[in-house]
């Protein structure tokens, strides 16, 4: 992928890509993007509407304190909840501790802000889906991403709110965007590289039967760069 990608960066494109799986493949990219003076967006589905919408949310206070996030992903990568608990909530994974094998695990998350994070991952033919609970101190919300709304339960009873674009369109608007204004995408290649470095701990954690730290991602010029304007 970092070879294809250096490809079209050094024809003066912006990319979009899926989220890779080594955190050296994700620093490598964004490396590259950086000498170009160029994009890389991913595809995650903490960048999908109802995610965001759940984020501003927890942000406006109406959740009270995340307390913790349940994920599962039918279909799906473990990459993909670690991106959902941290959208969610904010917060980095600390330390983790799975079992199961490498197409079906259970991952117990430590994260900043004492919240924790379960996620449920499987491999599942023919099958694609992601739901998420968020358990604040005041309220808590479901997410559904294979659904066309949004609930929210609190107080005030279960609000629905539809669900108007794909992770990948979600991904690709972001991309435009910053593209248009100048601004540096919400999704980086630094979350990409959080999200494959826990899940190798969380591999690592089955492999040893032990719990296993995240190593820090450390945040780098690249991953909050601004496209390069033209002279």
């Amino acid at each position: 992928m970092p070879d294809r990608a250096e490809a079209l960066f050094a024809a003066g494109k912006h990319v979009l890509v899926r989220r890779p799986s080594r955190a050296v493949d994700c620093r490598r990219l964004a490396g590259i993007a950086a000498a170009h003076g160029r994009l890389c967006a991913v595809v995650t589905p903490a960048l999908a509407p109802p995610v965001r919408r759940a984020r501003a949310w927890v942000d406006a206070g109406h959740l009270g304190l995340p307390r913790s996030v349940n994920v599962e992903c039918l279909g799906g990568r473990l990459g993909d909840a670690v991106d959902l608990a941290r959208a969610l909530t904010g917060c980095d994974p600390i330390e983790v501790y799975a079992e199961g094998t490498a197409t079906a695990l259970v991952a117990s998350l430590r994260m900043t802000h004492g919240v924790v994070a379960s996620l449920v991952v499987a491999d599942a033919p023919g099958l694609s889906s992601v739901t998420a609970r968020l358990i604040g101190s005041h309220a808590h919300t479901e997410i559904d991403l294979a659904a066309p709304a949004v609930r929210r339960h609190g107080p005030d009873g279960v609000r629905l709110s539809p669900v108007e674009a794909t992770p990948e369109a979600a991904a690709l608007a972001e991309l435009r965007a910053a593209v248009r204004t100048g601004r540096p995408l919400t999704y980086t290649l630094h979350d990409a590289a959080v999200a494959a470095q826990t899940a190798a701990a969380a591999h690592q954690s089955i492999a040893t039967g032990q719990p296993v730290a995240v190593p820090r991602e450390t945040a780098h010029d690249a991953h909050r760069q601004r496209p390069r304007q033209p002279r």
